[in-house]
């Protein structure tokens, strides 16, 4: 089948709904995790593919704890993010407090508390994204201190 009109086929994509957490301890170090898959051994934040009929919200909360072992509850929103080479994503981007749980590992990868300025973009799994809403999370965090 071709598309004769390429802008039409983006517009009508059906969208892939990713919810990440940015998951905050009291020492302000971030969960990461470092990756068994590809991209292997690069840093990721918890989250992952919504299920169906699972709101953005919903599927951060539910990947925090699969991923990381920890119950939280949504302070905010930071954003939605595009990832800028598979416009086909949309990534949703919340900020979490720890409600119980300990840090702990998953399939997905280990996992360990970052400060967030030492993260670097060549640290990530996605740079094309994560880098931004690293950005944009120390932004907030300036203006909110």
């Amino acid at each position: 089948m071709a598309f004769t009109n390429p802008t039409k086929w983006r517009n009508d994509m059906k969208r892939i709904l990713i919810a990440d957490a940015i998951i905050k301890n009291d020492q302000s170090e971030i969960a990461v995790i470092r990756r068994n898959f590809w991209p292997e051994g690069k840093l990721d934040l918890p989250g992952g593919f919504a299920d169906e009929g699972e709101s953005a919200e919903q599927a951060a909360i539910r990947e925090a704890k699969e991923e990381c072992g920890l119950e939280v509850a949504v302070v905010g929103k930071l954003g939605v993010y595009d990832y800028a080479d598979r416009g086909e994503k949309q990534m949703h981007v919340f900020i979490m407090k720890i409600l119980g749980g300990e840090l702990k590992g998953s399939q997905e990868g280990e996992t360990q508390w970052l400060n967030p300025k030492d993260i670097k973009p060549s640290d990530l799994a996605f740079p094309q994204v994560h880098a931004k809403v690293l950005a944009d999370f120390l932004e907030l965090n300036k203006l909110l201190i």
